[in-house]
């Protein structure tokens, strides 16, 4: 069994007027940023380090 510790999450409006879902969560030694209610289906990615998980939450951020 895996556990899972939710640390953050918020709704966003992307600039075409999509609200997604953005949460990150801390699994198995990795951080994963995941964002629902994606027009295209949801999105999760990987991060090992918070230097690579500000990156990938900066990505997102950018769609919005």
């Amino acid at each position: 069994m895996e556990f899972h510790r939710a640390t953050d999450g918020y709704e966003a409006t992307r600039k075409d007027g999509q609200v997604i879902r953005i949460s990150k969560s801390e699994c198995n030694k990795l951080w994963v940023v995941r964002y629902d209610n994606d027009f295209y289906g949801d999105n999760t990615a990987f991060a090992k380090t918070k230097r690579e998980l500000v990156g990938q939450e900066n990505r997102i951020e950018r769609m919005l």
